[in-house]
């Protein structure tokens, strides 16, 4: 059987059988062969499995291909062809797949429970993890390997230090560590180039007293809160609070803050804050600064009399366009109610 995330994946695997049988005059004799599926005189088959994991049980295999299993956002298809192999004991499964993205996706785990077998054995770029009903064999270029050599990596002869060099122009970095290094990533992708943000780190100081602007982002229970201020030629402090009491330990930094720096405004997402911020301007330790519909507000109300009466206008002049009647109710003697009955008199007609 050939299964992967969809069909079409699935029948890369097939395909490159079929061609082989295809090719091969004594292995073609042997065959019945089709588009979809190559059967044996003695009832053997290879075919193409869908990826709905519903209706992959009940099947009795002796050997299973899984391509791809990085692209599979669960491990349903995985478990149902899986367990299937306890019906014959000398079945056998093969997963091929690139590298993935995260510990927790199902390659990951098997990946992680691959290396907590009994024996495991690395040697340059390959990996082999051996068990009783598990085994793994990995290429992965070593994370202190510069990507130059990501050829090695490669057991492909084909796959050469040239071609390599062009998708490194082509793809961003963390598709190269992926796809060609074979290399594990937390996520598909990086806001910033690796190395960018450590690149920006500096040695200096901010002095007490000077202007200072704060940014406030709180996180909550599953996430960081932070505190963050800048100063006009952007040297920057930061200072991140974890768990349910971030909030008050976050309201007690901008309140330190406003006592050691000049601090001219506040911004924060009034969503988590603004109770704090509230505070905070009432005792005169800040002047805040909110963004979106809160601040939109404040600007609209500060408008000049004549301006708002301009806009009050306008509204009620679209108001009054959305109940007006439709264009065949405004007809010279249409009595309105769409039934098609018009004043005879005044010739028109309901359209």
């Amino acid at each position: 059987m050939c299964a992967a995330a969809s069909r079409e994946q699935a029948s890369h695997l097939f395909d490159k059988a079929r061609g082989y049988a295809l090719a091969n005059a004594s292995v073609r004799s042997r065959l019945t062969i089709t588009r979809r599926d190559l059967r044996t005189v003695t009832d053997g088959r290879l075919m193409v499995v869908s990826a709905d994991a519903e209706k992959q049980l009940g099947h009795d295999p002796s050997l299973i291909f899984v391509d791809e299993l990085c692209a599979h956002r669960s491990d349903d298809l995985y478990l149902a062809l899986r367990t299937s192999l306890v019906k014959r004991p000398e079945a056998k499964m093969i997963t091929i797949s690139t590298a993935g993205v995260g510990a927790d996706s199902p390659l990951g785990q098997l990946r992680q429970r691959a290396l907590s077998l009994p024996h495991v054995e690395r040697d340059g770029t390959f990996t082999r993890a051996t068990g009783s009903g598990l085994a793994m064999l990995e290429w992965q270029l070593p994370e202190e390997w510069p990507l130059e050599r990501a050829h090695e990596a490669n057991p492909a002869t084909w796959v050469t230090h040239e071609r390599l060099e062009d998708q490194r122009e082509a793809v961003h970095d963390s598709a190269f560590r992926r796809f060609h290094a074979n290399q594990w990533t937390a996520v598909e992708n990086f806001w910033l180039p690796p190395g960018a943000w450590q690149a920006c780190a500096a040695d200096y100081t901010i002095e007490s007293g000077e202007p200072v602007w704060v940014g406030v982002d709180v996180g909550g229970s599953r996430a960081a809160s932070a505190v963050v201020w800048l100063t006009e030629d952007l040297r920057l402090g930061c200072e991140v609070f974890e768990g349910t009491e971030a909030v008050l330990a976050v309201e007690e930094r901008v309140r330190r803050l406003a006592g050691e720096q000049d601090v001219r405004a506040v911004h924060f997402d009034p969503w988590r804050f603004q109770q704090a911020a509230l505070e905070l301007g009432e005792r005169g330790a800040v002047r805040r600064h909110r963004g979106g519909a809160a601040e939109a507000a404040e600007r609209r109300d500060a408008q000049p009399p004549r301006r708002r009466r301009d806009r009050e206008g306008h509204a009620a002049r679209v108001a009054a366009r959305q109940v007006r009647p439709q264009r065949a109710d405004r007809r010279r003697g249409c009595l309105g109610d769409g039934s098609g009955r018009c004043d005879v008199n005044s010739g028109a007609k309901c359209l």
